[in-house]
């Protein structure tokens, strides 16, 4: 699926007995046949969940190993972690604008006496707009589905990019845009805040 993804939850958590190196597009893993399912997106962190990648698809499975799309960027150790998403949905057609607006949750106040000062009213936050596009009738109604069964005004969300982007991600509360063009063709807009990057939540 090209574009942008977006993923929830976590299933099938298991540890790799020995290190994985950088480069590679297989790891060790014992019943992974059994454990997972060619096409399930597939992250990887060290034991403490540090060093999280997106891993893309599973490609090929063994009853001792596991094959993926994205080679490993960085090595891993004895124990860490590979998982999939629970669910997980996208677009044929799927952009993040370049433009991200942050805001410093700072406010500025005037005293009784006409100075100026600042007050911290928030922590700084970063906002911005996945674009869901090229979606017929059927697949906006699937989307919008997907994020009630997510939860996804409470949970944060994983946001997979096309080059290997891991974003992880919760709606702003701002309201959800459906636009419709030519064809019945629709772009849904989610209004999202950035919790953290290279993090799966």
């Amino acid at each position: 699926m090209a574009g942008w993804i977006l993923a929830a939850g976590r299933d099938a958590e298991s540890v790799v007995a020995d290190e994985a190196q950088a480069g590679a597009t297989t790891i060790a893993l014992v019943n992974a046949d059994i454990i997972f399912t060619a096409g399930d997106l597939l992250f990887i962190s060290e034991s403490d969940g540090s060093e999280t990648e997106w891993l893309g698809r599973v490609t090929q499975l063994t009853s001792m190993s596991i094959g993926f799309s994205r080679p490993l960027r960085s090595s891993k150790n004895t124990g860490a972690k590979l998982w999939r998403a629970a669910s997980a949905i996208g677009a044929s057609e799927a952009a993040l604008p370049a433009r991200r607006t942050r805001q410093s949750g700072v406010i500025t106040e005037r005293s009784l006496g006409g100075r100026f000062y600042a007050v911290r009213v928030a922590e700084p936050t970063e906002t911005f707009t996945l674009e869901l596009g090229g979606l017929t009738p059927a697949a906006a109604r699937a989307i919008t589905s997907w994020l009630d069964d997510a939860d996804a005004g409470l949970n944060a969300l994983a946001l997979l990019g096309p080059s290997g982007e891991l974003m992880s991600a919760r709606m702003s509360g701002e309201p959800i845009v459906r636009e419709t063009g030519r064809g019945d063709m629709s772009t849904i807009k989610l209004p999202l805040i950035l919790v953290a990057e290279e993090i799966y939540p």
